[in-house]
């Protein structure tokens, strides 16, 4: 027993410190429309924190033995995307969506798991993903603002929690079931699969959709960090490649940020145009 509650106890810490992380995630996306808040969902806010908690621990080869095939794991994140976005917008809701979007992130997890990993791989998995996403992805508005953005603090609270213990207990355990199958759970899209539920509740299946279509895109954020953390391990130690790795999609989301600005504005100015034409 006695050997057991330090494994709980590194659960709650890190589950708490995880928690507060995707709060504050959820607090900033309130205010934004789809392809915005997208940029925040896409953020290493699985694989940040859990390779942070690694580590403290781990050595540098572990990290990167892990961000391969979190790297990799992208491509079965883009498979995830066009299943939840088709059959939330055939039946709406929730439940039926994640359902499917798991189904075909399984898929793709198991075509990862058939190939021995290189970078290279990782890549070529992550862009045939990625074409998958494109080649069945539907029109939407991915500028507007919802119509209500209050977020009940219930809400965030669940989704907070759920994504922490997963995190937490993913890294906990990282030691136990390997570098493969912890890089593999960080990649698993919890952030998303929390956001949907949360946008799916206030704003309706539609604007859900709209976001995680929009993280065709970003989910560049999320590529940056694990192929700034596979390449970096192997010349810093841990916490320095963790460090690097996390600065490193910043850039790229501020780039994204401004894209979508300008694109929000030209979209504005579209729809001024046409109400006056």
């Amino acid at each position: 027993m006695e050997s057991v509650l330090p494994i709980i106890g590194g659960i709650v810490w890190k589950a708490g410190v995880t928690a507060i992380v995707l709060l504050l995630v959820s607090k900033v996306g309130e205010r934004l429309g789809p392809f915005m808040a997208s940029i925040v969902m896409a953020f290493p806010m699985n694989a940040g924190p859990g390779y942070f908690f690694l580590a403290l621990t781990e050595e540098p080869q572990f990290m990167a033995a892990g961000a391969l095939p979190s790297l990799a794991g992208t491509g079965a994140v883009f498979m995830f995307i066009p299943a939840y976005v088709h059959v939330a917008s055939r039946w709406g809701g929730f439940v039926l969506p994640v359902l499917a979007g798991i189904a075909s992130w399984s898929v793709g997890a198991w075509i990862i798991a058939q190939i021995d990993l290189t970078l290279t791989w990782a890549f070529i998995l992550t862009g045939a993903g990625a074409v998958v996403a494109v080649i069945f992805s539907r029109q939407f508005d991915f500028h507007s603002a919802p119509k209500f953005a209050r977020l009940p603090f219930h809400f965030m609270v669940g989704r907070a929690i759920v994504g922490g213990l997963i995190v937490a207990t993913a890294a906990t355990l990282a030691n136990i079931v390997g570098p493969y199958i912890a890089g593999m759970a960080f990649a698993f899209p919890t952030t998303i699969c929390a956001t949907m539920w949360m946008m799916t509740r206030l704003f309706g299946a539609t604007f859900a959709a709209a976001t995680i279509q929009s993280a065709r895109l970003t989910m560049i954020n999320y590529i940056t960090f694990c192929a700034v953390l596979y390449l970096s391990a192997e010349h810093l130690t841990s916490m320095q490649a963790w460090t690097v790795a996390i600065i490193a999609p910043m850039f790229t989301s501020a780039g994204l940020a401004l894209f979508g600005h300008r694109a929000r504005v030209r979209a504005a100015a579209k729809h001024q145009s046409d109400l006056t034409a």
